[in-house]
């Protein structure tokens, strides 16, 4: 459940630990002068709580960023591993938004890079909502609870398939985040995803991809990533509601794929079999209330984190032209 976005200019500039290139791109089409502007801007005016924000791209978009890195990794960029998403600020919208980074493998972690063929950058910027997208953000709406039995309030009724795969949250762990963004100033400056979680979001099935702006809650494992902004992605499908065109998050209830239903993050190990877990905590402990068991299930559920995405400030390019900003 992911998307991105892209723009054009031809800019020559020579920056240390990056090279001499013709073409400083982001890859949702932003320069990298634009972009720099536009994160100055954002931590400027990052100084009261923001409003609730998606960008979504459709899937040409998509599959255009895919298909751009998947032959850089094949021919100029071995080294090639994933996407930094940045939050920025549109300086003619004025809103919140998204700037998506190339990146490198090295040995201290990921380095950003902005050199591409102009021609194969996508020019979509990706559009940028502060609403529920007329439904189609399903996420800023409460789920119905799945109830096997027992009920279990920590998951969906979207999450009754759910398998683990990468990059993955339950629908219910992807509400919580979403619903918890918006308390406070934002953070966190990005995220890094791996380039097989972008490859993944390249499905032929869906339509688009919507990133929400989102905040990791209290019960993460780690605790410096406990109540820290990061982003939710999840692919759609178009439907039609009222007579409207919408982009409607879809989880995949019925998916049988290796990856599951839908695309969150960050990735969780789901065990399926609720009555498993709960025979299992009740012959630990006899006494266990069920109010305690459903908080214990929910804990195991939404924090057994195996290939998070990378929060910066902690896992940052502290030489990238975006992250040297006064």
């Amino acid at each position: 459940m992911k998307k991105l976005v892209f723009g054009m200019c031809i800019v020559l500039l020579s920056l240390k630990g990056y090279g001499q290139t013709t073409s400083q791109l982001c890859l949702n089409g932003y320069t990298l002068d634009e972009a720099k502007a536009m994160i100055t801007k954002f931590r400027n005016e990052n100084i009261v709580k923001p409003l609730e924000t998606s960008v979504w791209f459709d899937m040409a978009t998509v599959h255009q960023i895919a298909t751009l890195l998947t032959k850089e990794k094949s021919t100029t960029r071995p080294a090639l591993d994933g996407v930094r998403i940045y939050f920025g600020k549109d300086r003619t919208k004025n809103l919140n938004t998204v700037i998506l980074v190339s990146t490198d493998s090295v040995k201290d972690g990921h380095k950003d890079y902005f050199d591409h063929d102009p021609s194969l950058v996508p020019s979509n910027h990706g559009d940028i909502h502060n609403d529920d997208c007329n439904g189609g953000a399903r996420l800023y709406t409460h789920c119905a609870l799945r109830v096997p039995p027992p009920a279990c309030p920590c998951l969906c009724v979207e999450d009754a398939s759910y398998k683990p795969g990468p990059n993955q949250i339950t629908r219910k762990y992807a509400e919580a985040m979403v619903f918890n963004f918006g308390r406070d100033v934002i953070n966190s400056r990005a995220e890094w995803f791996s380039l097989s979680t972008i490859a993944s979001l390249d499905d032929s099935k869906y339509d688009g991809v919507r990133i929400y702006f989102a905040r990791r809650t209290s019960d993460e494992v780690l605790i410096k990533d406990r109540d820290r902004d990061a982003f939710v992605i999840e692919n759609t499908k178009t439907e039609t509601i009222n007579n409207i065109q919408v982009d409607v998050d879809h989880f995949e209830v019925n998916d049988t794929t290796k990856n599951g239903p839908g695309f969150m993050r960050p990735q969780i190990r789901l065990n399926n079999d609720i009555n498993k877990i709960i025979k299992k905590l009740k012959a630990q402990n006899p006494k266990m209330s069920n109010l305690d068991i459903m908080k214990k299930i929910k804990f195991m559920k939404d924090t057994l984190g195996v290939e998070e995405g990378e929060l910066c400030p902690d896992h940052c390019d502290d030489t990238s032209p975006l992250f040297i900003i006064p």
